[in-house]
C-alpha cells in the first residue's frame, strides 16, 4: 500500500474522497480497490491479468483525455467513479 497517514486513509474511506487528492491519495485508492477485488475473486491469472488491463485502459482514457482533449484533472475523477 502507498503510504498515507492513517486520517488519511480514515477520510477516504468515510469522508469526501474526491477533495484534495495527491499522488499518494489517488494510489491508495486504487491499491485499495485491488485488494478488495482480489479478495472477492481470488488471486489467479486471469483476474490479474483484467485488473493490469483495466490499469492500462485508465492509464490511456487519462493520458488521451489530458492531452488530446485538454479536459485537465477533473476527467480523471470521472473515470475513477465509473
Amino acid at each position: 500500500m502507498p503510504y498515507i497517514s492513517q486520517a488519511e486513509r480514515d477520510e477516504l474511506h468515510f469522508g469526501d474522497a474526491y477533495t484534495a487528492l495527491t499522488a499518494g491519495k489517488v494510489n491508495y485508492l486504487i491499491s485499495r480497490e485491488i485488494d478488495i477485488e482480489l479478495t472477492l475473486h481470488g488471486v489467479s491469472y486471469s483476474e490479474l491479468n483484467a485488473i493490469i488491463g483495466d490499469l492500462d485502459v485508465l492509464k490511456i482514457r487519462f493520458a488521451v483525455g489530458n492531452t488530446a482533449a485538454g479536459h485537465g484533472d477533473s476527467q480523471l475523477l470521472i473515470w475513477m467513479t465509473w
